[in-house]
């Protein structure tokens, strides 16, 4: 419970005691020498509060760099060209203690059904990328910098200094992915930290 749900040991012990093995929380207090059993119950109400919460399940995510650079990339458009829509990187249902990732487009307005529980959960895919990454490019003013740089250049020049840019911060994104990240910390989300190891990968 520790491991998977994220209790601290005294309210993972707490809660055996009291909720599986039986033990009324006086009768557990005074077995650990407790003056009262104010704290005991505090361990057993937050154990409660964390074992019904299905994502904390989550202990590892597996995640496809090119759906975060992709999501970045997307979020990181001119709001023109979002038609009120982002990305976000999601968890999907059932939650398991390793679970994979995808892209998700959500979009203003656009939930999910009521019946719908557990939620899927979407995260912001900046909670993913160390924070000393280069800023990302803005097309728009990647091309005014290559008029600056270049000497007269051509349409396909400044493409290509364009692209060059947005492929020199995708290789700094790729070598910058976290080992460990909160999928709480997120506009997105409600709710105390969530720490969960990050793997990459490329596969489906």
């Amino acid at each position: 419970m520790v491991a998977e749900r994220d209790l601290t040991p005294a309210e993972a012990v707490d809660y055996h005691a009291v909720d599986v093995a039986g033990h009324t929380q006086k009768a557990w207090s005074s077995k650990r020498d407790l003056d009262g059993h104010q704290s005991v119950g505090r361990n057993v109400r937050e154990a409660r509060k964390k074992l019904k919460e299905p994502r904390n399940i989550i202990g590892t995510v597996v995640v496809d760099p090119d759906d975060v650079i992709e999501a970045l990339r997307f979020n990181g458009r001119p709001p023109e060209y979002k038609n009120q829509r982002s990305a976000a990187i999601r968890i999907s249902t059932p939650f398991e203690n390793e679970s994979g990732t995808s892209i998700f487009y959500t979009e203003e307005g656009n939930y999910d059904p009521p019946e719908t529980n557990p939620k899927p959960i979407h995260i912001n895919p900046r909670v993913f990328v160390d924070e000393n990454v280069v800023d990302q490019p803005i097309a728009a003013d990647e091309r005014a910098r290559a008029k600056d740089v270049l000497d007269e250049p051509t349409e396909e020049e400044i493409e290509e200094f364009v692209d060059m840019s947005f492929e020199v911060w995708e290789s700094e994104v790729r070598n910058r992915l976290k080992t460990e990240a909160d999928i709480n910390d997120s506009e997105r989300q409600h709710g105390g930290p969530h720490m969960v190891e990050v793997i990459t990968s490329s596969e489906p």
